[in-house]
């Protein structure tokens, strides 16, 4: 009794040994398009790593780095970005980096001009508070950067003038 609890039955094997056969086809494709699918990543993710190459190696060329800097950054022999750069699309991706960084440096000068007048206002509200109301039309708002030395110089006469000028208000 005690071996009959302990292993199965001839019956159950003999149905489980039929059920693993009939399983077996199906598993096997089923692993085949798994082993399909893991190459077709591989093979997409290779083509993808190869297309961010050649876009770097255009960034960096449209930055003004020689054919030679731009392999020694990218970890490439120099034939390789030779023979990249005479590639049908290269081309238009050399075109696009460059237009890219022109916009890039575009944006960046406006800026700049921006942050230039920005601190040339903010200049002149410390310095002469009445030009800058005049200037500037204070009345519409209240500048966030006046502090109350600002506001006292509005109603304090102007050295060296010997005139007072109106106060101003907001």
């Amino acid at each position: 009794m005690r071996f009959a609890f302990g292993n199965r039955s001839a019956c159950q094997a003999a149905r489980e040994a039929a059920e693993a056969r009939e399983a077996a086809p199906a598993r096997e494709a089923e692993a085949e398009r798994q082993r399909h699918a893991r190459s077709g990543e591989r093979r997409r993710t290779r083509t993808q790593q190869r297309r961010q190459k050649l876009r770097a190696a255009a960034e960096l060329l449209a930055e003004g780095k020689t054919q030679v800097e731009v392999a020694h950054t990218l970890g490439k022999n120099v034939r390789t970005i030779r023979r990249w750069t005479k590639l049908a699309g290269f081309e238009a991706e050399l075109a696009k980096a460059r237009r890219r960084r022109a916009r890039a440096a575009e944006r960046e000068q406006r800026r700049a001009e921006k942050r230039h007048e920005r601190n040339a206002r903010r200049h002149l509200a410390r310095r002469d508070p009445h030009r800058y109301a005049l200037l500037y039309g204070v009345a519409s708002g209240r500048p966030a950067h006046f502090q109350p030395a600002a506001e006292r110089a509005l109603t304090e006469p102007r050295r060296g003038s010997g005139r007072v000028l109106p106060v101003l208000r907001w």
